[in-house]
């Protein structure tokens, strides 16, 4: 029961949409073609649990591509953009609690108009 409680919740919060974008921000998503998903390492206590990279992974791949937006795997170079996802949990001592934090990131490699071949 507890494994399907953490599984649902963390599923949940994955699939909600953050609207704390700005109008600029969203510009700069104009003409991404395709993007490649990174997944961090997830505690092994947590995988237990059936919260794993490869589900995490399977997962939002599957969600972009029903939204029409191509994934690409991480060998291939490219330098559309990456889904940066990073689950960081720590577990209660005493009781079986867990607390997590979720952050999502897209990460585009951009260069400066000053200097067109420098990369940031």
């Amino acid at each position: 029961m507890k494994r399907a409680v953490l599984t649902l919740m963390f599923f949940v919060l994955l699939s909600q949409g953050v609207n704390a974008q700005s109008r600029l921000n969203k510009e700069s998503l104009r003409g991404v073609k395709r993007i490649q998903v990174l997944i961090e390492h997830i505690d092994p206590d947590v995988e237990s649990l059936g919260v794993s990279k490869n589900r995490v992974q399977t997962d939002t791949e599957l969600r972009l591509r029903r939204a029409g937006i191509p994934v690409t795997p991480l060998a291939v170079a490219d330098d559309e953009g990456t889904l940066y996802i990073n689950v960081n949990t720590m577990k209660a001592s005493q009781v079986e609690l867990y607390a997590f934090s979720l952050t999502v990131e897209f990460r585009q490699t951009v260069n400066l108009k000053t200097q067109p071949f420098c990369y940031a």
